[in-house]
């Protein structure tokens, strides 16, 4: 455990700082029998959480078939409520699995967990009043104004994880001694040395000084009195902090077209939405291709992936699924500082191909296409922080992520280790109406049969599993500029 020393604004000007880390290091023995049931677990559940979408949508096509060769008016309560208690019945027995996983990794990790100090976060986060935190944005406001770009961002507590390849596999993020208001971010890495790397991977200086002028740079005319006047063209870079280029964004949205464009929350759909909403002041430059207007080639990936600051890859299935991994393998991009990976969704379409295309694949090409090897590769090329779901994800939840992180990396300007946290937060705290087959036909049932369990009662949030899908690999201190 390495404490990293917070900067006082009491300190004298004009003498050096000498900063002290405190590392701390405890030696527990474990039970490895207890690990292996634990990662067992974790596997079934996320085997299950995919297989439950096939079982979703063939639940609706026996539906609508019972409500065609009957008589609608007389059989349709009863075909809509028999569909809604299954949907929900499979709801609750995941959500469930989920709640013990986390109660069994809480009861292993605990001699470690003991170990952490959480009485500073509490301290931290009782002594804000209300009173004081509107003084503290007011202050915050003129911070920005008047703080030069060399001075550091007190930005709030935040966690690195730098856990065991088998743990990166458990939902650490939902660990309680992580729920402390305080704690600003919780993200999570593979090693010190890949930490480190990341901080400092060498760049040329006009690089450097390239990326910060180009978000800087005119936009035309017409569109820059409306950008004023809703986003700051200003938006200071705290030395602790590195700028993502907001003009050098680059997607790739459903490459094989694999869901309906009639569905209002297909990713096709989500993201012209997206780029329609934040035109005037962010994504005016943004590049990239969509499935339903052509699918992309491998060179295609390796372009936009390799002149990209930031990409986004939002489909269907695993994401190292659409390209080929010997490629990827060879490409260096380490101008591309941030990935968001919002993948991990399925149809029955996606689903034929992804079977057909991995019989053509040995044991340890699929294996290196799960989530945690994903985001190894990606961090080998040169990404400093990966966005990525560690389990499948509805459509609707994908694109509540999507509008939720284009919401604060964008327009607010928060961190990516912020956003995350503001991600994993709103979604815990939301409450959403009870399903209703009749109204959405099933396409929301997950997210919101999640809100009516509270497994817990002691703890004060219920504990969502969609809530810690989408986790934070790399730096935390990305802000897109």
């Amino acid at each position: 455990m390495i404490k990293k020393p917070k900067f006082s604004s009491g300190q004298q000007k004009g003498k050096p700082i000498h900063p002290t880390v405190q590392a701390k290091v405890s030696r527990i023995s474990v039970n490895p029998d207890m690990l292996l049931s634990l990662l067992e677990k974790v596997r079934l559940y996320k085997q299950e959480r995919m297989n439950s979408f096939l079982k979703q949508e063939l639940l609706k096509k026996l539906h609508t078939g019972k409500a065609y060769f009957q008589n609608w008016q007389e059989s349709s309560p009863e075909l809509e409520t028999d569909l809604t208690e299954k949907i929900n019945e499979n709801e609750r027995e995941l959500t469930s699995d989920f709640c013990e996983i986390l109660k069994n990794l809480e009861e292993y990790l605990q001699p470690v967990l003991s170990q952490f100090d959480s009485s500073d976060f509490r301290e931290q986060s009782q002594t804000a009043s209300p009173s004081e935190s509107g003084k503290t944005k007011a202050k915050d406001k003129e911070m920005k104004h008047t703080a030069p770009e060399d001075t550091p961002m007190d930005l709030g507590e935040y966690l690195i994880l730098l856990a065991d390849k088998l743990l990166m596999e458990l939902p650490l993020e939902a660990l309680s001694i992580f729920q402390e208001e305080a704690i600003c971010s919780v993200s999570r890495d593979f090693s010190l040395q890949l930490l480190y790397n990341r901080i400092h991977i060498e760049e040329p200086e006009n690089e450097v000084k390239k990326d910060v002028k180009s978000s800087k740079e005119p936009k035309p005319k017409a569109n820059q009195k409306k950008s004023i006047k809703i986003v700051p063209i200003n938006r200071v870079l705290p030395s602790n902090c590195m700028p993502v280029d907001m003009n050098n964004f680059k997607y790739i949205v459903d490459p094989y077209n694999e869901t309906k464009e009639t569905e209002a929350i297909s990713p096709s759909k989500k993201i012209r939405e997206i780029l329609q909403k934040y035109q005037e002041q962010f994504t005016s430059h943004w590049e990239g291709v969509i499935g339903s207007i052509h699918v992309p080639s491998q060179a295609e990936w390796e372009q936009l992936l390799s002149k990209s600051s930031a990409f986004l890859f939002y489909g269907m299935e695993r994401f190292l699924s659409h390209i080929l991994l010997d490629r990827l393998v060879a490409v260096n991009i380490p101008e591309c500082r941030l990935m968001i990976l919002l993948d991990l969704m399925r149809s029955t379409q996606s689903c034929q191909r992804l079977t057909k295309t991995d019989t053509y694949k040995s044991s340890r090409q699929k294996s290196l296409e799960r989530p945690t090897e994903t985001a190894i590769l990606l961090s080998l090329a040169g990404v400093r922080s990966i966005m990525a779901n560690q389990w499948y994800a509805t459509l609707e939840g994908n694109a509540e992520n999507l509008e939720t992180l284009s919401e604060n990396l964008l327009r607010i300007g928060k961190s990516t280790g912020q956003t995350i946290r503001i991600l994993q937060k709103d979604k815990s705290r939301e409450k959403v109406p009870p399903i209703n087959v009749e109204e959405d036909y099933g396409i929301s049932s997950r997210n919101r049969i999640e809100d009516q369990i509270i497994p817990n009662q002691s703890q004060p949030l219920a504990i969502q599993p969609s809530s810690f899908n989408c986790v934070l690999y790399g730096l935390p201190n990305l802000i897109v500029m």
